[in-house]
Protein backbone atom coordinates (compact mmCIF):
# COMPACT_ATOMS: atom_id res chain seq x y z
CA UNK A 1 0.00 0.00 0.00
CA UNK A 2 1.33 3.44 -0.94
CA UNK A 3 1.45 6.19 1.69
CA UNK A 4 -0.54 8.45 -0.65
CA UNK A 5 -3.41 5.94 -0.53
CA UNK A 6 -3.36 6.07 3.28
CA UNK A 7 -3.33 9.87 3.27
CA UNK A 8 -6.26 9.99 0.85
CA UNK A 9 -8.18 7.57 3.06
CA UNK A 10 -7.55 9.69 6.15
CA UNK A 11 -8.46 12.93 4.39
CA UNK A 12 -11.81 11.54 3.30
CA UNK A 13 -12.97 11.80 6.90
CA UNK A 14 -13.14 15.48 7.73
CA UNK A 15 -15.36 17.69 9.79
CA UNK A 16 -14.67 20.47 7.29
CA UNK A 17 -11.75 21.69 5.19
CA UNK A 18 -9.75 22.60 8.29
CA UNK A 19 -10.38 19.70 10.65
CA UNK A 20 -9.26 16.09 10.13
CA UNK A 21 -11.16 13.57 12.23
CA UNK A 22 -9.37 10.75 14.04
CA UNK A 23 -9.31 7.62 11.88
CA UNK A 24 -10.15 5.04 14.55
CA UNK A 25 -11.45 2.68 11.87
CA UNK A 26 -8.01 1.78 10.61
CA UNK A 27 -5.23 4.36 10.62
CA UNK A 28 -4.71 5.86 14.07
CA UNK A 29 -2.41 5.35 17.03
CA UNK A 30 -5.21 3.25 18.55
CA UNK A 31 -5.05 0.88 15.58
CA UNK A 32 -1.25 0.82 15.76
CA UNK A 33 -1.37 -0.33 19.37
CA UNK A 34 -3.84 -3.03 18.37
CA UNK A 35 -1.34 -4.10 15.70
CA UNK A 36 1.08 -5.15 18.44
CA UNK A 37 -1.58 -7.39 19.98
CA UNK A 38 -2.44 -8.78 16.55
CA UNK A 39 1.23 -9.43 15.80
CA UNK A 40 1.33 -11.91 18.68
CA UNK A 41 -2.00 -13.51 17.83
CA UNK A 42 -3.94 -11.75 20.59
CA UNK A 43 -7.56 -10.64 19.91
CA UNK A 44 -7.79 -6.90 19.28
CA UNK A 45 -10.23 -4.22 20.42
CA UNK A 46 -10.10 -2.30 17.13
CA UNK A 47 -8.90 -3.08 13.60
CA UNK A 48 -5.10 -3.43 13.55
CA UNK A 49 -2.89 -1.83 10.95
CA UNK A 50 -1.67 -4.73 8.83
CA UNK A 51 2.10 -4.32 9.11
CA UNK A 52 2.83 -7.26 6.82
CA UNK A 53 0.65 -5.76 4.11
CA UNK A 54 2.41 -2.42 4.42
CA UNK A 55 5.90 -3.91 4.36
CA UNK A 56 5.35 -6.70 1.90
CA UNK A 57 7.64 -9.26 3.58
CA UNK A 58 7.71 -11.67 6.53
CA UNK A 59 7.39 -9.20 9.39
CA UNK A 60 4.71 -11.38 10.98
CA UNK A 61 7.38 -13.87 12.06
CA UNK A 62 9.47 -11.41 14.05
CA UNK A 63 9.58 -12.07 17.79
CA UNK A 64 10.68 -8.62 18.96
CA UNK A 65 8.72 -5.39 18.54
CA UNK A 66 10.03 -1.96 19.52
CA UNK A 67 7.55 0.93 19.71
CA UNK A 68 9.09 4.39 20.09
CA UNK A 69 6.83 7.38 20.77
CA UNK A 70 8.46 10.74 19.98
CA UNK A 71 6.30 13.39 21.61
CA UNK A 72 5.02 16.01 19.12
CA UNK A 73 6.73 14.53 16.05
CA UNK A 74 3.92 15.50 13.68
CA UNK A 75 3.72 14.04 10.17
CA UNK A 76 4.01 17.48 8.57
CA UNK A 77 7.14 18.20 10.62
CA UNK A 78 8.63 14.77 9.86
CA UNK A 79 8.08 15.17 6.10
CA UNK A 80 9.78 18.56 6.22
CA UNK A 81 12.68 17.10 8.23
CA UNK A 82 13.46 14.19 5.90
CA UNK A 83 13.29 16.59 2.96
CA UNK A 84 16.11 18.64 4.49
CA UNK A 85 18.26 16.13 6.37
CA UNK A 86 19.95 12.87 5.41
CA UNK A 87 18.72 9.61 6.92
CA UNK A 88 19.46 5.99 6.06
CA UNK A 89 16.52 4.06 7.53
CA UNK A 90 13.68 6.18 8.96
CA UNK A 91 12.91 7.73 5.58
CA UNK A 92 12.35 4.39 3.80
CA UNK A 93 8.91 3.26 4.95
CA UNK A 94 6.50 5.65 6.61
CA UNK A 95 2.80 6.43 6.51
CA UNK A 96 0.54 9.07 8.04
CA UNK A 97 -1.82 7.95 10.75
CA UNK A 98 -3.95 10.07 13.06
CA UNK A 99 -3.73 10.89 16.69
CA UNK A 100 -6.82 10.77 18.89
CA UNK A 101 -9.10 13.60 19.96
CA UNK A 102 -8.14 15.67 21.76
CA UNK A 103 -4.66 15.47 20.27
CA UNK A 104 -2.76 15.67 23.52
CA UNK A 105 -0.27 13.54 25.43
CA UNK A 106 -2.41 12.51 28.40
CA UNK A 107 -5.12 11.14 26.10
CA UNK A 108 -2.93 9.73 23.35
CA UNK A 109 -0.47 7.85 25.57
CA UNK A 110 -3.34 6.16 27.40
CA UNK A 111 -4.83 5.12 24.05
CA UNK A 112 -1.48 3.65 23.03
CA UNK A 113 -1.09 1.94 26.40
CA UNK A 114 -4.57 0.39 26.38
CA UNK A 115 -5.23 -0.01 22.61
CA UNK A 116 -8.53 1.74 23.33
CA UNK A 117 -10.19 4.94 22.17
CA UNK A 118 -10.50 7.92 24.54
CA UNK A 119 -14.20 7.18 25.00
CA UNK A 120 -13.29 3.70 26.23
CA UNK A 121 -10.50 4.61 28.65
CA UNK A 122 -11.97 7.86 30.00
CA UNK A 123 -8.79 9.97 30.13
CA UNK A 124 -10.19 12.69 27.90
CA UNK A 125 -7.96 15.71 28.40
CA UNK A 126 -4.97 17.38 29.98
CA UNK A 127 -7.13 18.99 32.67
CA UNK A 128 -10.32 17.10 33.55
CA UNK A 129 -13.18 17.77 35.90
CA UNK A 130 -13.41 14.60 37.95
CA UNK A 131 -16.92 14.81 39.30
CA UNK A 132 -16.42 11.82 41.59
CA UNK A 133 -13.67 13.78 43.37
CA UNK A 134 -15.22 17.24 42.98
CA UNK A 135 -12.08 18.74 41.47
CA UNK A 136 -10.29 19.81 38.32
CA UNK A 137 -7.21 17.61 37.94
CA UNK A 138 -4.20 17.87 35.66
CA UNK A 139 -4.00 14.29 34.45
CA UNK A 140 -0.27 14.27 33.72
CA UNK A 141 0.68 15.96 36.97
CA UNK A 142 -2.03 14.12 38.95
CA UNK A 143 -2.79 17.34 40.79
CA UNK A 144 -5.27 20.24 40.70
CA UNK A 145 -3.98 23.16 38.57
CA UNK A 146 -1.26 25.08 40.38
CA UNK A 147 -0.46 22.39 42.92
CA UNK A 148 2.65 20.21 43.05
CA UNK A 149 3.01 17.05 40.96
CA UNK A 150 1.17 14.03 42.37
CA UNK A 151 -0.49 16.04 45.15
CA UNK A 152 -3.79 14.29 44.33
CA UNK A 153 -2.38 10.82 44.97
CA UNK A 154 -3.71 11.02 48.52
CA UNK A 155 -7.16 10.69 46.94
CA UNK A 156 -6.48 8.72 43.74
CA UNK A 157 -4.79 5.34 43.47
CA UNK A 158 -3.23 5.53 39.98
CA UNK A 159 -3.04 1.75 39.68
CA UNK A 160 -6.84 1.52 40.01
CA UNK A 161 -8.00 4.79 38.48
CA UNK A 162 -7.76 3.57 34.89
CA UNK A 163 -10.50 0.99 34.39
CA UNK A 164 -8.89 -0.74 31.41
CA UNK A 165 -6.14 -3.30 31.28
CA UNK A 166 -2.99 -2.11 29.59
CA UNK A 167 -1.39 -3.75 26.59
CA UNK A 168 1.52 -4.57 28.91
CA UNK A 169 -0.75 -6.58 31.21
CA UNK A 170 -2.29 -8.41 28.26
CA UNK A 171 1.12 -9.27 26.83
CA UNK A 172 2.46 -10.47 30.16
CA UNK A 173 -0.57 -12.74 30.59
CA UNK A 174 0.47 -14.40 27.32
CA UNK A 175 4.06 -14.83 28.44
CA UNK A 176 5.39 -11.98 26.29
CA UNK A 177 7.91 -9.72 28.00
CA UNK A 178 6.83 -6.06 28.03
CA UNK A 179 9.30 -3.35 28.98
CA UNK A 180 8.88 0.43 29.07
CA UNK A 181 11.76 2.91 28.83
CA UNK A 182 11.09 6.51 29.87
CA UNK A 183 12.92 9.36 31.55
CA UNK A 184 13.99 8.74 35.14
CA UNK A 185 12.09 11.85 36.31
CA UNK A 186 8.82 10.16 35.29
CA UNK A 187 9.50 6.70 36.72
CA UNK A 188 7.38 6.78 39.89
CA UNK A 189 4.88 9.48 38.95
CA UNK A 190 1.18 8.77 39.24
CA UNK A 191 0.68 9.09 35.48
CA UNK A 192 3.43 6.60 34.68
CA UNK A 193 2.17 4.15 37.29
CA UNK A 194 -1.30 4.34 35.76
CA UNK A 195 -0.05 4.17 32.18
CA UNK A 196 2.40 1.30 32.43
CA UNK A 197 0.78 -1.26 34.72
CA UNK A 198 2.12 -4.70 33.89
CA UNK A 199 5.35 -3.50 32.32
CA UNK A 200 8.86 -3.67 33.63
CA UNK A 201 9.91 -0.01 33.96
CA UNK A 202 13.43 0.99 32.97
CA UNK A 203 14.42 4.65 33.49
CA UNK A 204 16.77 6.42 31.12
CA UNK A 205 18.96 9.42 31.87
CA UNK A 206 19.30 10.90 28.40
CA UNK A 207 19.25 10.18 24.70
CA UNK A 208 22.32 7.97 24.56
CA UNK A 209 21.17 6.00 27.60
CA UNK A 210 17.78 5.35 25.98
CA UNK A 211 19.29 4.06 22.75
CA UNK A 212 21.86 1.82 24.44
CA UNK A 213 19.15 0.46 26.75
CA UNK A 214 17.02 -0.50 23.73
CA UNK A 215 20.04 -2.21 22.18
CA UNK A 216 20.91 -4.11 25.35
CA UNK A 217 17.33 -5.34 25.86
CA UNK A 218 17.14 -6.68 22.31
CA UNK A 219 20.54 -8.34 22.72
CA UNK A 220 19.95 -9.85 26.16
CA UNK A 221 16.32 -11.02 26.09
CA UNK A 222 15.31 -14.08 24.14
CA UNK A 223 11.84 -15.00 22.93
CA UNK A 224 8.88 -12.70 22.42
CA UNK A 225 9.63 -9.16 23.60
CA UNK A 226 7.85 -5.80 23.28
CA UNK A 227 9.86 -2.68 24.13
CA UNK A 228 8.09 0.67 24.43
CA UNK A 229 10.18 3.83 24.65
CA UNK A 230 9.02 7.43 25.11
CA UNK A 231 10.91 10.68 24.38
CA UNK A 232 9.38 13.93 25.63
CA UNK A 233 11.82 16.72 24.79
CA UNK A 234 10.66 17.23 21.20
CA UNK A 235 7.34 18.40 22.65
CA UNK A 236 9.05 20.63 25.20
CA UNK A 237 11.14 22.35 22.53
CA UNK A 238 8.14 22.74 20.21
CA UNK A 239 6.12 24.42 22.98
CA UNK A 240 8.92 26.82 23.88
CA UNK A 241 10.49 27.54 20.49
CA UNK A 242 7.75 26.51 18.06
CA UNK A 243 7.40 23.42 15.84
CA UNK A 244 8.84 25.34 12.87
CA UNK A 245 11.96 26.40 14.77
CA UNK A 246 15.55 25.33 14.16
CA UNK A 247 15.69 24.12 17.75
CA UNK A 248 12.74 21.73 17.26
CA UNK A 249 14.16 20.49 13.97
CA UNK A 250 17.53 19.81 15.59
CA UNK A 251 15.91 17.95 18.51
CA UNK A 252 13.90 15.70 16.17
CA UNK A 253 16.85 15.17 13.83
CA UNK A 254 19.33 14.10 16.50
CA UNK A 255 16.81 11.78 18.14
CA UNK A 256 16.17 9.93 14.88
CA UNK A 257 19.86 9.99 13.94
CA UNK A 258 20.79 8.51 17.33
CA UNK A 259 18.26 5.73 16.72
CA UNK A 260 19.81 4.94 13.35
CA UNK A 261 23.40 5.11 14.58
CA UNK A 262 23.18 3.49 18.01
CA UNK A 263 20.36 0.98 17.55
CA UNK A 264 20.09 -0.01 13.89
CA UNK A 265 23.80 0.17 13.10
CA UNK A 266 24.78 -1.09 16.55
CA UNK A 267 22.84 -4.36 16.58
CA UNK A 268 23.91 -7.68 15.07
CA UNK A 269 22.17 -8.56 11.83
CA UNK A 270 20.51 -11.60 13.36
CA UNK A 271 18.73 -9.53 15.99
CA UNK A 272 17.69 -6.92 13.42
CA UNK A 273 16.13 -9.65 11.27
CA UNK A 274 14.04 -10.73 14.25
CA UNK A 275 12.88 -7.20 15.19
CA UNK A 276 10.40 -4.70 13.79
CA UNK A 277 10.78 -1.07 14.88
CA UNK A 278 7.75 1.22 14.95
CA UNK A 279 8.26 4.95 15.50
CA UNK A 280 5.30 7.27 15.92
CA UNK A 281 4.09 10.25 17.96
CA UNK A 282 1.24 11.02 20.31
CA UNK A 283 0.32 14.18 18.34
CA UNK A 284 1.86 16.99 16.30
CA UNK A 285 2.00 20.71 17.06
CA UNK A 286 1.00 23.95 15.39
CA UNK A 287 2.64 27.37 15.68
CA UNK A 288 0.52 29.63 17.91
CA UNK A 289 1.62 33.28 17.79
CA UNK A 290 1.00 35.59 20.73
CA UNK A 291 -1.21 37.77 18.53
CA UNK A 292 -3.65 34.85 18.28
CA UNK A 293 -3.80 34.03 21.98
CA UNK A 294 -7.10 34.56 23.78
CA UNK A 295 -6.68 34.91 27.55
CA UNK A 296 -9.73 34.09 29.65
CA UNK A 297 -10.19 34.84 33.34
CA UNK A 298 -12.86 35.00 36.02
CA UNK A 299 -15.14 37.98 35.44
CA UNK A 300 -15.02 37.77 31.65
CA UNK A 301 -18.42 37.80 29.98
CA UNK A 302 -18.03 34.30 28.57
CA UNK A 303 -16.59 32.82 31.77
CA UNK A 304 -19.50 34.21 33.78
CA UNK A 305 -21.72 31.83 31.80
CA UNK A 306 -19.88 28.78 33.15
CA UNK A 307 -20.46 26.89 36.39
CA UNK A 308 -16.85 25.64 36.46
CA UNK A 309 -13.55 26.84 35.02
CA UNK A 310 -12.94 25.37 31.56
CA UNK A 311 -11.33 21.94 31.45
CA UNK A 312 -9.21 20.59 28.60
CA UNK A 313 -6.39 22.77 27.35
CA UNK A 314 -5.44 25.67 25.11
CA UNK A 315 -6.56 24.32 21.73
CA UNK A 316 -9.55 22.38 23.06
CA UNK A 317 -11.79 23.14 26.02
CA UNK A 318 -14.67 21.47 27.82
CA UNK A 319 -17.25 24.01 28.96
CA UNK A 320 -19.70 23.40 31.81
CA UNK A 321 -22.47 25.94 31.29
CA UNK A 322 -25.36 27.58 33.12
CA UNK A 323 -27.28 27.66 29.85
CA UNK A 324 -25.90 26.13 26.65
CA UNK A 325 -27.64 28.50 24.22
CA UNK A 326 -26.54 31.63 26.05
CA UNK A 327 -22.97 30.36 26.29
CA UNK A 328 -22.87 29.59 22.56
CA UNK A 329 -24.29 33.03 21.76
CA UNK A 330 -21.69 34.86 23.85
CA UNK A 331 -18.72 32.84 22.63
CA UNK A 332 -19.73 33.37 19.00
CA UNK A 333 -20.28 37.06 19.65
CA UNK A 334 -16.74 37.39 20.99
CA UNK A 335 -14.77 34.74 19.08
CA UNK A 336 -16.60 33.94 15.83
CA UNK A 337 -14.27 32.35 13.30
CA UNK A 338 -11.66 31.59 15.96
CA UNK A 339 -13.22 28.44 17.33
CA UNK A 340 -15.90 25.83 16.81
CA UNK A 341 -18.42 24.97 19.53
CA UNK A 342 -19.98 21.51 19.46
CA UNK A 343 -22.48 20.14 21.98
CA UNK A 344 -20.64 17.40 23.85
CA UNK A 345 -23.39 14.88 23.16
CA UNK A 346 -22.98 15.54 19.43
CA UNK A 347 -19.18 15.26 19.69
CA UNK A 348 -19.62 11.79 21.17
CA UNK A 349 -22.15 10.84 18.48
CA UNK A 350 -19.74 12.06 15.78
CA UNK A 351 -17.12 9.70 17.11
CA UNK A 352 -14.58 12.39 17.98
CA UNK A 353 -13.61 10.41 21.07
CA UNK A 354 -13.91 7.07 19.31
CA UNK A 355 -16.19 4.10 19.67
CA UNK A 356 -16.49 1.04 21.85
CA UNK A 357 -17.39 0.23 25.43
CA UNK A 358 -17.69 3.65 27.06
CA UNK A 359 -15.76 4.23 30.28
CA UNK A 360 -17.93 5.00 33.35
CA UNK A 361 -17.27 8.77 33.56
CA UNK A 362 -16.55 9.66 29.94
CA UNK A 363 -19.73 11.64 29.25
CA UNK A 364 -19.48 13.83 32.34
CA UNK A 365 -15.81 14.59 31.68
CA UNK A 366 -16.50 16.38 28.38
CA UNK A 367 -18.87 18.98 29.82
CA UNK A 368 -21.77 20.52 27.90
CA UNK A 369 -19.83 22.04 25.02
CA UNK A 370 -16.54 21.23 23.30
CA UNK A 371 -14.57 24.27 22.14
CA UNK A 372 -12.15 23.46 19.30
CA UNK A 373 -9.68 26.17 18.29
CA UNK A 374 -9.51 27.08 14.60
CA UNK A 375 -6.51 28.22 12.55
CA UNK A 376 -3.65 29.05 14.93
CA UNK A 377 -5.73 30.52 17.77
CA UNK A 378 -5.41 29.39 21.36
CA UNK A 379 -7.76 29.86 24.32
CA UNK A 380 -5.96 30.17 27.63
CA UNK A 381 -7.75 30.19 30.94
CA UNK A 382 -5.87 31.75 33.84
CA UNK A 383 -6.05 29.13 36.60
CA UNK A 384 -3.15 30.36 38.71
CA UNK A 385 -1.66 33.45 37.06
CA UNK A 386 1.51 31.50 36.27
CA UNK A 387 0.40 30.56 32.75
CA UNK A 388 2.73 31.68 29.95
CA UNK A 389 2.60 32.19 26.20
CA UNK A 390 3.76 29.22 24.13
CA UNK A 391 5.12 29.20 20.59
CA UNK A 392 3.52 25.85 19.81
CA UNK A 393 0.41 24.03 21.02
CA UNK A 394 -1.80 21.04 20.25
CA UNK A 395 -5.18 19.55 21.11
CA UNK A 396 -7.25 20.54 18.08
CA UNK A 397 -7.72 18.78 14.72
CA UNK A 398 -5.57 20.61 12.18
CA UNK A 399 -3.38 18.41 9.99
CA UNK A 400 -0.30 19.59 11.88
CA UNK A 401 -1.75 18.40 15.19
CA UNK A 402 -3.73 15.38 14.09
CA UNK A 403 -1.39 13.63 11.63
CA UNK A 404 1.59 11.71 12.98
CA UNK A 405 4.01 9.43 11.13
CA UNK A 406 4.14 5.68 11.42
CA UNK A 407 7.77 4.93 10.61
CA UNK A 408 8.57 1.26 10.15
CA UNK A 409 12.13 -0.05 10.17
CA UNK A 410 12.34 -3.75 9.38
CA UNK A 411 15.53 -5.01 7.80
CA UNK A 412 15.62 -8.29 5.89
Amino acid sequence: MDYRDVLREIRKKRMDEEFILPNYEGFSIVNLSNSILDHFGIPTFHPPIQLGELLGHGVENRRKVVLIVVDALGYVSFKRLIGKKEFKYVNRTFFPITSVFPSTTSVALVSISTARTPLEHGILGYILYLKEYGSLVNMIEFSPPGMGRDSFLKRIDPTRFLKRRTVHQILEERGIKSLVISASIFKNTGFNRMLNRGARMIPHHGLGDMMITIKKILTDLMGDVVVSAYWSLTDTVAHRKGPNSQEYEAEAFWFLKAFETEVIEGLPRGILKDTVFLITADHGQIETPQSREVWLKDGDEVIEELVLPPAGEQRMMYLYTKDVNTTVEKFISNYDGMMELIPSVKAIEMGLFGYGDEAPHSKERVGDLVLIARKDYSFNYIYTGQEKSLQGRHGSMSEKEMLVPLIIVSLE
